[in-house]
């Protein structure tokens, strides 16, 4: 079996040392050798929150195929493989979500539900990296999704929260995390 990006480190029983040493012992850590670096600067280095960015499932999270949340979902291992990279999706500011996303973050594919929390820590959005390299912020234009956020917030989410049919913040979503060919499947 592969490694993951992180090992297990999004339990909050975890102390901040068994938190780090998840990192440090992840995939990504030889590339990426900075603690900081998997900690959005604005937040709060806090026993519950050492790690903030989540990488996508559809990127290899866990070495997950993605084949139950839609028909045509698929997990890259390889930046050539993926097609449309500037608009794919690799990491994001979950916001500390913690035991929630364990590692990897995604949504339904081809139906207007959500299967992790939507975080809302940046101004009821969140910052996206894709595939080649840039960096988006993606502020909700959907008050279902900021409410949908909220629950995760209170501890109120589960795994299957319904959007609203025609959520365009949710349809953003699944075209980075899985593509827009899988995406319009749905609509908008």
């Amino acid at each position: 079996m592969e490694d993951t990006w992180v090992l297990t480190d999004y339990m909050n029983t975890l102390t901040y040392e068994q938190k780090r040493d998840a990192i440090i012992g992840g995939a990504l850590y030889p590339y990426v050798n900075n603690i900081k670096a998997y900690h959005c600067p604005t937040g709060s280095i806090a026993k519950t929150e050492l790690r903030m960015f989540t990488i996508m499932d559809s990127m290899n999270c866990k070495g997950w195929d993605g084949g139950q949340l839609g028909p045509g979902t698929k997990s890259f291992k390889k930046r050539v493989n993926i097609k449309d990279a500037a608009r794919r999706a690799v990491f994001f500011d979950d916001g500390g979500t913690g035991g929630f996303t364990q590692g990897g973050w995604t949504v339904y594919a081809t139906t207007y539900q959500w299967w992790d929390p939507v975080p809302i820590r940046h101004g009821n959005g969140t910052t996206w990296s894709f595939a080649d390299g840039h960096v988006e912020h993606q502020k909700y234009r959907d008050n279902d999704t900021i409410k949908t956020g909220y629950l995760a917030v209170e501890g109120q989410f589960s795994v299957g929260n319904p959007a609203v049919f025609g959520n365009v913040d949710n349809y953003q979503m699944r075209a980075w995390v899985w593509g827009a060919a899988v995406a319009k499947r749905s609509g908008l």
